[in-house]
Parts: C-alpha cells; sequence; structure tokens
C-alpha cells in the first residue's frame, strides 16, 4: 500500500500544468452576500462545456434559473441549497443566456419571476457527475477530468486559510482548524510546484476580482484531505439533450453559500 501510494504521488507530482481559463469568462462573478455559490460554479461549468462543445467562446448563462427552481421546490434558503438540487435544476429547468435574466445581487435568499425577454430564450440544459474525491492528497479523478478539459466544481469547508489567500497561495491549516461554512469553487487547472513536492489545483472563486489574484488561487491537493466535501464535472455528453434521472448526482445533503 505504502509502495503503491508513493508511485501514485511521483506520477501526479510529474504531471505537467493544466489550464482551462480561456474556455471561461473573462468576467469573475461576484455572488455577493446572496448564498449562490452552487448555482455560480455550475454555471461555470456549463458556460465551459458549452464553449468546448460549440468551439467558441464561453457565452453567459443565466444564474437566478437555477436557485428559482431551487427556491420552488422547497430547497433553499438563507444558508444556500444542495449539490443535488442544482443539478436538478441544470437538467429540469436549464439555463438561458444571461442577456435575458439579469442576477440581481439584491435579492438575497428569494427569488424572482422569469423577466418577459426569457419566453423566447432557450434554455440549455445539462447532467451533473459527482466525482468521488480520495482525500489522500492525489486525487486522480479531478487530475483526469482536467486533462480531459473540463473544469471541475469543488465543495469545501472554509477555513481563515481560503478565506485570506496569501499572494493567491491557500496554506493548509492544521486538522484541527475551525471550520466554517461549505462553499463551491471551480478548479481550472493544477500545477506541481518549482520545488516539486507539492500539486496544486488552481480554482476560481465567487467573490469577485479581489480574492486571491483577480478571482483566483492555488489549493494544495493536502487541503482537500480533510477539508474537500464533494466534487462534479458536466457530463459532455448530456448537454442539451439528457433525460433526467433522479438517482443522478446525488451526493451528500450539505447547505452551501
Amino acid at each position: 500500500m505504502t509502495k503503491n501510494y508513493a508511485r501514485r504521488r511521483e506520477q501526479s507530482l510529474a504531471l505537467g500544468p493544466v489550464d482551462l481559463r480561456a474556455r471561461l469568462l473573462h468576467r469573475v462573478r461576484q455572488q455577493g452576500p446572496r448564498p449562490l455559490c452552487l448555482p455560480v460554479a455550475v454555471t461555470t461549468l456549463h458556460e465551459a462545456a458549452l464553449s468546448a462543445a460549440c468551439q467558441q467562446p464561453a457565452i453567459a448563462l443565466a444564474l437566478e434559473p437555477l436557485w428559482r427552481h431551487a427556491c420552488e421546490n422547497g430547497r433553499s434558503g438563507a444558508e444556500g441549497t444542495t449539490l443535488h438540487a442544482i443539478s436538478e435544476a441544470v437538467q429540469r429547468s436549464g439555463q438561458p443566456q444571461e442577456v435575458s435574466w439579469r442576477y440581481n445581487p439584491e435579492l438575497g435568499a428569494g427569488t424572482e419571476d422569469p423577466p418577459p425577454g426569457t419566453l423566447s430564450a432557450y434554455f440549455h440544459c445539462c447532467k451533473l457527475i459527482e466525482l468521488p474525491l480520495a482525500h489522500d492528497g492525489i486525487e486522480e479523478s479531478i487530475e483526469a477530468a482536467l486533462w480531459a478539459g473540463l473544469p471541475v466544481l469543488i465543495v469545501v469547508e472554509l477555513t481563515a486559510e481560503f478565506e485570506t489567500p496569501s499572494d493567491g497561495e491557500i496554506a493548509v491549516p492544521a486538522l484541527a482548524a475551525p471550520l466554517g461554512d461549505y462553499h463551491a469553487v471551480v478548479a481550472v487547472g493544477a500545477s506541481t510546484s518549482s520545488a516539486g513536492d507539492e500539486r496544486s489545483l488552481l480554482v476560481r472563486n465567487s467573490w469577485g476580482p479581489g480574492w486571491g489574484l483577480g478571482g483566483y488561487a492555488r489549493v494544495p491537493y493536502d487541503y482537500l484531505i480533510a477539508f474537500g466535501v464533494q466534487a462534479a464535472i458536466v457530463d459532455p455528453f448530456s448537454l442539451d439533450g439528457y433525460k433526467f434521472s433522479d438517482n443522478s448526482a446525488g451526493g451528500k445533503a450539505n447547505e452551501l453559500h
């Protein structure tokens, strides 16, 4: 077991850099005081998947339909919602382009009726697939997704280190560090340190460009050992043609914001 782990870690550290930021909107979203980290993260995955499928720059999709679906089904509140609820929303309700349903940062945990512009809008749908986390500092499933060109939604437990990155780097907290809320971000790349002894994810947050370096920071895989909760990707074969199944993406019912 020890030799196998050592070999896996060596292989992980030997991987080159991967960076999918070119598939994302240039603009880093700011969720503001609303508990919408999951809709933001899922929207980022969806935009990137459509960009890759259509071989064109990412087009902004609306966040609100996902949150509205969760609200209407009693699966949202001031503390947020769940990955399963938003997975269901993006499959059943889908998302039009953002131009037809602009984000309103003043709605708090509430929602709003669809604007008139959505009556003729096309609603894009997709399926999420939950990835298993190894919690061992390696995480081959995340690496495989990134190298396949798929950004990865990651739910983490917030710590002081995560909330205040130093020069865009998030330190690994002590295991006994006080825990905060659950929060969703999107891994869009990975790289090995110059010393060759640490592999880190490049994540995009939803706290605007003032967090980290322009809205991005590096999170060591070791952070996920104790503070990683869930991970998911868009099934690229599901875009706009998947029939919903209640057994999909049914991960832990953690409240997120």
